[in-house]
């Protein structure tokens, strides 16, 4: 039997579930995604960009999914609690991939950082520029922190679509009322 309750609680618990789903098929994706990026030639750029639209596409209608089966079971739900839901949600997701990202430094640090200052280099040859003591200072603080940089990069990116995403699909299924009082209802104060 289903609990008519929708509590902060509540919410929190399933957005933790659905954060894990999204998560969890985010990560496939760009796993698979790295798998066929070590495919050479045309075809495997053709591969690892039709997995990247293929892992955009799935993520958005899982999310879309998961709001909509949340209206389905509380169908006095509001665009208040659709749209906290859907940010807890995506909130779950963004930690859970941002994780994901430092995987790369955790087994192997010294060789991700390797290939990030021969990319960095290679990036200012083809500029022809030399890279003076300033620049490789700055080259080697950057490299040093960049586990975190990749984690709050990646959190932040994966948030920033989540709460894009959350608005218009919030929107969409239960649009908000504007004659709405500061907690979300009609009642009179």
């Amino acid at each position: 039997m289903m609990k008519n309750d929708l509590s902060s609680g509540s919410l929190w618990n399933k957005a933790g579930q659905a954060g894990l789903v999204l998560g969890a098929a985010t990560i496939a994706f760009t796993f698979v995604g790295g798998l066929c990026g070590g495919v050479s030639g045309f075809g495997g750029r053709l591969l690892s960009t039709l997995v990247t639209l293929a892992k955009l596409a799935a993520c958005v209608w899982i999310l879309r999914r998961f709001l909509l089966k949340l209206k389905e079971d509380f169908p006095d739900a509001g665009y208040k609690a659709l749209h906290g839901y859907g940010m807890r949600t995506t909130l779950c997701s963004s930690l859970l991939v941002a994780a994901y990202a430092l995987v790369p430094f955790l087994i192997d640090g010294d060789e991700t950082a390797r290939l990030a200052r021969a990319s960095a280099e290679e990036a200012f040859s083809q500029f022809g520029m030399a890279l003076d003591a300033n620049t490789q200072a700055a080259l080697e603080t950057t490299l040093n922190n960049l586990p975190v940089i990749s984690f709050f990069s990646m959190f932040l990116y994966c948030l920033l679509w989540g709460w894009v995403l959350t608005s218009a699909f919030s929107r969409q299924i239960c649009p908000p009322d504007p004659f709405a009082g500061p907690d979300g209802d009609n009642l009179p104060n």
